[in-house]
């Protein structure tokens, strides 16, 4: 289902083999509310390749495995436009509602990918080559708000180049291990430097955490909060082994809760018991739908 070609019957597979329309019907219906909970998070390169993979399309050697291999987002969003339209002529009258259901989410991604584009900044995550401006943004929020790093300023600014480089690349291991970290940063689109930063941990074998959530202050109410937070629970998802996520917010932060709140997390109670730091905060707790098989 790329430029050039239609879809046809036959070919709505697991991504390795060709199987019949009835077998086909049947593998849809199993993955089916997975693929409608599926959230994108503007990055279409990367919400696209999450939602191939999951439905079992095969790209490799394709125009689309060009496109994720060039990484064009415009490309991807022509192709999903195109897809769509081949999907509203299909007329294969079995398998219709599942390609309503498809043409929804690709629906879903571009329009978060034109949202994306209208919006002052981008929402990655933190490559090799930028841990110096995460480092300075690391080292504005601990200044800021070390109580909610865990860390001081001084002990962090006086750490070496390769503590800097390491934690880095400990972000991108794919480790099957227990230990397992994430972190994601939003970008100026003109400056490139980092004005957001969160990430996730594991907390527990089903459930991570949310952690290092900062903002600068210029760019604060301008959404780039909500969109780390979508780029998170989406890479807690695609993750698959977990069914949780949580974080930790003071109970006199109402803006920030009502944002956690209308992103599907709940209060599950007092974060911490009255001999501890934590008695003015709050435990939220948001369930996860996992998409990876």
């Amino acid at each position: 289902m790329y430029e050039g070609e239609t879809i046809k019957k036959d070919q709505i597979g697991n991504g390795n083999e060709v199987v019949s329309p009835g077998t086909a019907d049947g593998r849809w219906k199993k993955k089916e509310e997975s693929i409608k909970s599926f959230r994108p998070t503007g990055n279409i390169i990367a919400d696209a390749k999450a939602y191939y993979d999951l439905i079992g399309l095969r790209y490799t050697g394709s125009h689309i495995g060009e496109l994720f291999e060039n990484n064009d987002a415009k490309g991807m969003a022509d192709q999903l436009r195109y897809s769509i339209g081949v999907e509203e002529k299909s007329g294969f009258e079995d398998i219709d509602h599942y390609f309503d259901v498809s043409r929804q989410v690709m629906q879903g991604i571009v329009d978060a990918y034109e949202a994306q584009e209208e919006k002052e900044f981008s929402v990655e995550a933190v490559s090799r080559d930028e841990w110096e401006r995460f480092k300075r943004l690391r080292l504005e929020a601990l200044k800021k708000y070390p109580q909610a790093f865990g860390a001081s300023y001084e002990e962090e600014s006086a750490k070496s180049d390769e503590y800097w480089q390491k934690k880095i690349a400990d972000f991108h291991k794919k480790e099957s291990s227990f230990s397992v970290s994430r972190m994601f940063a939003a970008k100026d689109k003109n400056s490139k430097e980092l004005i957001g930063m969160g990430g996730f941990f594991r907390k527990a074998p089903a459930a991570v955490m949310i952690s290092e959530l900062y903002v600068k202050k210029e760019f604060q109410g301008k959404g780039v909060g909500e969109s780390l937070l979508r780029n998170i629970i989406q890479e807690a998802e695609k993750d698959g082994r977990f069914s949780q996520i949580e974080l930790i917010v003071s109970k006199g932060q109402k803006e920030a809760i009502g944002l956690y709140e209308k992103l599907g997390f709940r209060v599950a109670g007092q974060a911490g018991d009255e001999t501890t730091t934590l008695k003015d905060s709050l435990l939220m707790v948001r369930q996860l739908d996992k998409v990876a098989e």
